[in-house]
């Protein structure tokens, strides 16, 4: 909680590396080969998921362009981005319970969902995601009661992990200061026009060129936006289109 410190909760990516570090003393090979196969774990868990929902072809498509693009990015070669693969793959095992007709699914969705923010604190739009699953490709079996439970059941999975937060931390939200994020000092005006440029400059040039860095955290790529910046206007307008 020391000003300057970034106050993270992420019990389930801790508690992971703290495994790979007992079991192989710090050995890089074997961290970096961890990374690797969660990886690999995630694609699969991908591809299995979107099969259901879609067909074979198109979720090995998926698959595929998601292997290559997360291979640019920090989460395919930093031991640090296991926290993220931890939560992508909560994310997709929590889809597949979400949809499924069984009376165990809310239950269990529920839990992968505490797993995910465990793992990573951005997982807290996780049920936004499912939602909009739903939405476009409605699930045969779904009533209105039923929806409402599950979703109070997940409802309550964050309130649960926000108290584990509070209680370990003091806080329930992150803290930022300019050392890490250079948006922070800024107006609000100034860092969501950055935050637009970093959209259309990282994350969409990486769907057209996977060699683009996806997390670039260098003072250039998270400085401010200026209003003259056409870019950052794109990328305002892609995020909330």
């Amino acid at each position: 909680t020391t000003e300057g410190i970034i106050r993270t909760f992420r019990p389930v990516a801790v508690l992971l590396s703290s495994l790979e570090w007992r079991v192989s003393g710090g050995s890089p090979a074997f961290l970096h080969g961890c990374s690797i196969a969660l990886h690999a774990l995630v694609m699969l868990a991908l591809y299995l998921v979107w099969r259901r929902l879609l067909d074979d072809d198109t979720a090995f498509l998926a698959a595929l362009l998601m292997s290559v693009l997360a291979s640019t990015s920090e989460v395919a070669f930093t031991v640090v981005g296991q926290a993220d693969l931890l939560c992508a793959l909560f994310i997709l095992l929590g889809l597949a319970a979400h949809r499924s007709p069984q009376a165990w699914a809310p239950g269990v969705t529920a839990a992968l969902y505490a797993l995910a923010l465990g793992s990573k604190e951005s997982a807290i739009g996780a049920p936004l995601v499912w939602w909009a699953v739903d939405w476009a490709l409605p699930p045969p079996t779904s009533t209105p009661r039923r929806s409402v439970g599950r979703w109070a059941l997940y409802g309550l999975a964050a309130l649960g992990m926000l108290a584990l937060r509070q209680h370990a931390l003091g806080a329930l939200l992150p803290g930022l200061s300019t050392l890490h994020n250079p948006l922070v000092g800024q107006g609000w005006l100034a860092r969501l026009l950055g935050a637009g440029r970093v959209f259309v400059a990282n994350y969409w040039l990486s769907v057209v060129n996977p060699s683009v860095w996806l997390y670039d955290c260098s003072y250039a790529a998270c400085k401010a936006g200026e209003p003259t910046d056409p870019v950052a206007w794109l990328g305002l307008a892609l995020a909330l289109g």
